[in-house]
């Protein structure tokens, strides 16, 4: 695929989770702004055959993930200096 067609690829899909998800402070990191599924979404409620994205997982910020990124900003000096390897799992 050519850069230009990644490129308009990438403004599709931005634009979509624009329209689909809501800038949160509503979580345990309120420092960071996060585009996500909440209530007010038209997402929240609908079935699979209305969503636009296949298996939104990424649209929710999930509980391990919360505490572990406070427990973070929290404790800067656990990781400074220091080389950080996260694994994520998702479907």
């Amino acid at each position: 695929m050519s850069q230009y067609h990644l490129h308009k690829l990438h403004g599709v899909l931005m634009q979509m989770i624009r329209l689909n998800t809501e800038i949160s402070l509503k979580h345990f990191t309120p420092e960071l702004k996060l585009h996500l599924i909440t209530p007010n979404c038209r997402l929240w409620l609908s079935g699979p055959e209305e969503c636009p994205f296949h298996d939104p997982y990424w649209a929710f910020y999930w509980p391990g993930g919360q505490a572990m990124t406070r427990f973070i900003f929290d404790n800067p000096w656990i990781i400074k200096n220091k080389v950080l390897h996260i694994t994520l799992f998702a479907k």
